[in-house]
């Protein structure tokens, strides 16, 4: 999907979603399960409000941007695996824009 589409700037969300539902595949090479798009979803919004907050967006974040993302008492535990998906997401999310 093109990054610069309507969706994309109109409702990142949906366009992420739909992406997520005709377009993505698991490491198997098949389409992602339901609960994947929604946990996918989930994070993918969560991210997004976070450079909302920021007053970035998809296209103007950088690697400092994700370095505080992920920094002590961002929500995100020091010991747990929680960064990993993220990190394989906003990868995407470069592959895409």
């Amino acid at each position: 999907m093109e990054f610069n589409a309507s969706p994309w700037h109109t409702n990142p969300t949906q366009a992420f979603r739909l992406c997520q539902e005709h377009e993505a595949a698991g490491a198997d090479r098949k389409p992602f399960a339901e609960r994947s798009i929604v946990q996918h979803c989930a994070m993918f919004d969560r991210f997004t409000r976070y450079l909302a907050e920021h007053g970035l967006s998809l296209t103007t974040f950088g690697t400092d941007h994700v370095d505080s993302f992920f920094a002590p008492g961002s929500g995100f535990a020091e010991d747990t695996t929680t960064r990993i998906p993220y990190a394989k997401l906003i990868d995407r999310l470069r592959v895409i824009s």
